[in-house]
Formats: C-alpha cells, sequence, structure tokens
C-alpha cells in the first residue's frame, strides 16, 4: 500500500517548474528561428514572462515555507530556484524587447535601408 507523501517531505516540487521553464523556453526558441512570427513570439513572451514570475514566486513562498521548518538546506535551495526563474522571466523579456522596431512594427529580418547608417 502506498502512502501519500506530506507536503514537507515532498522533495520534487522543484521538477514540474524546471520542466515549464525549459518548455516555455524551447518553445520562444522555435518562435524566434520562425521569421515572420513576430507577434506570436511576443505574446509568447509576455505570458512566458508572467508564468516564469509565477513560478519564481512559488519557489520563493516554497523557500519561506521551510525557512519557518528551519529546513536551512532546502529553504536555500528553493531561494536560489527562485532567483533563477525571476533571472530567466527577466531576460526572456528583455530579449524580447531587444528584436528592435520600427514604427510598431516588429522586425524578423534587417532593413534595407538604402545603406545609410
Amino acid at each position: 500500500m502506498s502512502a501519500q507523501v506530506a507536503a514537507p517531505q515532498d522533495r520534487d516540487w522543484w521538477m514540474p517548474h524546471a520542466m515549464l521553464a525549459a518548455f516555455v523556453v524551447l518553445v520562444a526558441a522555435i518562435l524566434r528561428i520562425v521569421l515572420g512570427w513576430s507577434a506570436p513570439l511576443h505574446v509568447w513572451i509576455v505570458l512566458a514572462g508572467l508564468a516564469l514570475g509565477v513560478l519564481a514566486g512559488h519557489a520563493a513562498w516554497t523557500g519561506v515555507r521551510r525557512a519557518s521548518m528551519r529546513c536551512w538546506r532546502d529553504a536555500a535551495f528553493a531561494g536560489a530556484f527562485a532567483l533563477a526563474l525571476a533571472s530567466m522571466a527577466a531576460a526572456m523579456v528583455l530579449a524580447g524587447a531587444a528584436r528592435g522596431s520600427r514604427d510598431g512594427v516588429f522586425l524578423d529580418a534587417p532593413l534595407d535601408d538604402g545603406g545609410v547608417r
């Protein structure tokens, strides 16, 4: 008979977070490669940034709960993981904003300015 593990003993809570973060980054990379898909890419980056922010918040909350139970190693891991997820969310949003636009139209390829720089 299998017993259900209590939440403080669950040490694999971070695995779904890591899998979702990897999926988000993979889809963003695929959308970045496909030319002409700038609108779906930017929508995905906004949604991915929000999702990674929520995951980072949950990891931080888990760290606070573990610290309140005096599980210092688990709390430090959760804090570091929350920081990594928050950094990843910020990097995705900044990378999406760095693609550039002209007159509100996002560019997929460099513009031909006729040699003017």
